[in-house]
């Protein structure tokens, strides 16, 4: 087989590594045991003499030896498939070797006390032997969920959204729409939840900087631009140590790798980065919050490795969001006195992609759904406003005309009964539970 192998790489024919490799025993797509397997640089191989696509060369720099094949392809800068092809190419050509049993799991340290990045499985064993709380007003599955999506944080825009790199813009607000709904903190408002409040601020704020960031197509290019080219080498990790230390191969790769920015056009953006930077500073001050957020998504699209402009994001995202909402529900409001409902219900979607759950947006929603015989979405919405604000009895009065629309009487007649518990003079109310209380006979 040894002498096999190097006339094989020599007369490889097109498709080569789906033959090598047979697709019902595809290493990427083989399953756990497979995923599990750690690759490793080949002790015979040189790195710097090979010739190597961008994404190859990505990826090569990232096998250390200690990550497994599952890590790998959840990384930013290449999907999964990406990695599986270039892993099964790399073992074809004798460039990497497996490791058959994966490294054992890093001690508990304080860095995963600050929720830093681990392998998805690592966290799920740390959660489950301290993380999580069963006192706490949060479902223990919930609690792990959050703790394996609190993995992502540090990958790519695309993982944190769970989109492929070529998502179109639908795609990206319906995970964006998803995601948010599922982690905004409002969502366990009054519930104790302990440190998990902290958590999730941290993960919905991800999740909005990746949809704005995303969403931006001047933003999103240079972003995918940065993520084939990988970071600057000062944001890299550091070379062995010493004056005289010899370099590794791998560290001799990365050092010569094709895709690596000239300094020169890595000082470009870095000025290009500042200067928007300062410029969302600028308009920050003024109170112009959509042309800030503007300003610093094209900050950090030109040095997303700048922690500074990432903290500066939230802030006046923050504010940003705040203001389209308001927007937007100022123009659905005025829409919906034009009876263009669908056009009223698709703005007070978008002011829902920034506040899912305030109720008051909720329900205006769900009475524009109502209206353009979209029952499930309405529903959706009524019951989320109710939900949130509970004690309000104009809310109820929404949910009740849903569930009438839905041939669902006896709940629409509770729901009303409820909403004048609350407020007894509500003529709204007062005037459906008249039409619809039935005759002679009892709410049940």
């Amino acid at each position: 087989m040894a002498q096999l192998l190097p006339a094989l790489r020599r007369n490889k024919p097109r498709g080569w590594s789906h033959w090598f490799f047979p697709v019902g025993n595809r290493m990427g797509a083989a399953g756990a045991q497979g995923q599990d397997r750690v690759p490793r640089l080949d002790a015979d191989c040189d790195p710097t003499v090979l010739e190597l696509s961008p994404a190859e060369g990505f990826l090569l720099s990232r096998i250390d030896g200690q990550t497994p094949w599952r890590v790998l392809r959840e990384m930013g800068g290449l999907t999964p498939s990406q990695v599986d092809d270039c892993l099964e190419s790399f073992a074809a050509r004798g460039i990497v070797v497996f490791e058959e049993t994966k490294p054992e799991p890093p001690p508990r340290t304080a860095a995963l006390e600050r929720s830093e990045v681990a392998p998805p499985e690592t966290l799920v064993n740390e959660a489950d032997a301290g993380f999580v709380d069963g006192s706490l007003d949060l479902p223990v599955a919930v609690q792990k969920r959050i703790l394996e999506f609190e993995t992502l944080l540090d990958g790519s825009y695309y993982d944190v959204l769970g989109v492929e790199r070529d998502a179109d813009a639908k795609t990206i607000k319906r995970a964006y729409f998803t995601l948010s709904k599922e982690f905004h903190p409002d969502r366990y408002f009054r519930r104790d939840i302990g440190s998990y409040l902290g958590r999730l601020e941290r993960i919905f704020k991800k999740i909005l900087e990746a949809y704005e960031l995303l969403s931006d197509g001047t933003a999103r290019a240079e972003i995918d631009r940065s993520l084939v080219q990988g970071p600057p080498p000062s944001s890299r990790p550091a070379a062995a140590t010493g004056a005289d230390a010899p370099l590794s191969p791998i560290e001799r790769l990365r050092q010569r790798m094709p895709f690596r920015i000239p300094e020169e056009v890595l000082n470009e953006r870095r000025q290009k980065a500042q200067s928007f930077y300062e410029a969302a500073m600028i308009s920050s001050k003024t109170r112009n919050h959509l042309e800030a957020a503007s300003s610093i998504r094209l900050a950090i699209a030109f040095d997303p490795w700048n922690a500074d402009y990432k903290q500066a994001f939230g802030e006046i995202q923050a504010a940003a969001a705040d203001a389209k909402a308001r927007q937007l529900l100022s123009d659905a409001n005025s829409s919906a006195d034009g009876s263009e409902y669908k056009q009223a219900l698709r703005m007070f979607e978008d002011a829902l992609l920034y506040k899912p759950h305030d109720p008051e947006i909720n329900a205006k929603a769900a009475e524009m759904a109502l209206e353009v015989d979209q029952e499930s979405k309405a529903l959706e919405y009524a019951e989320r406003a109710v939900e949130r604000s509970p004690d309000v009895g104009r809310y109820r009065v929404v949910l009740a005309k849903v569930h009438k629309a839905k041939g669902e009487l006896g709940h629409a007649l509770k729901e009303l009964e409820r909403a004048l518990e609350l407020d007894p003079g509500d003529h709204d109310a007062l005037g459906l539970m008249k039409r619809w209380k039935p005759s002679r006979r009892t709410i049940s």
